[in-house]
């Protein structure tokens, strides 16, 4: 009867322990199942997508997104070139005012002095620049803090996108 009893709690023993070990390995699973997911996510290999604009379909080479995207970036900004320091000598402005070639709108300058309009441009498109203007009037030999209102028009409506102002220092001969 002692063998049976001691048996029973071997049995017991052995069972318990295999109870034990099959809890601790579907314990380890589970966590290591729950970090697998969160790592995936958060390297973003287990993401993946594209961005669809004007019926952009699924499928797209990375170039194409490319150009989107770089669309999508030209369109939000306005890109103009001007010089800073522009020298005046009678009524010939030497100044470059460039509507660079990656700008996605037209743009004019209108050139002020003391709130005076000296120059205005017609409207430049991307990848032209103006290196000499006429002025209106000849400004008085002397130094000027001048300010250049560049705007962006849409090119196909003509319509105004933007503006911005930028301080010129006039030189006058």
């Amino acid at each position: 009867m002692e063998k049976d009893l001691k048996k029973v709690k071997n049995n017991k023993k052995i069972i318990i322990s295999i109870f034990l070990l099959l809890v601790l390995v579907c314990g380890m699973f589970f966590v290591f199942k729950k970090s697998v997911v969160k790592n995936k996510d958060v390297s973003g290999a287990s993401v993946s997508g594209y961005i669809l604009e004007d019926g952009a379909e699924p499928g797209l080479t990375e170039d194409e997104i490319r150009e989107l995207l770089q669309r999508q970036v030209d369109e939000s900004t306005i890109s103009f070139s001007i010089s800073s320091d522009p020298i005046f000598k009678g009524k010939k402005a030497f100044m470059v005012m460039a509507n660079p070639r990656y700008n996605a709108y037209d743009i004019d300058y209108v050139i002020t002095v003391d709130g005076k309009e000296i120059i205005r441009t017609a409207k430049i498109a991307p990848n032209q620049y103006i290196e000499e203007v006429e002025l209106k009037e000849a400004l008085p030999k002397g130094s000027y803090i001048g300010e250049a209102l560049i705007t962006g028009y849409n090119k196909e409506t003509g319509a105004e996108v933007g503006k911005t102002i930028v301080e010129l220092n006039i030189t006058s001969q």
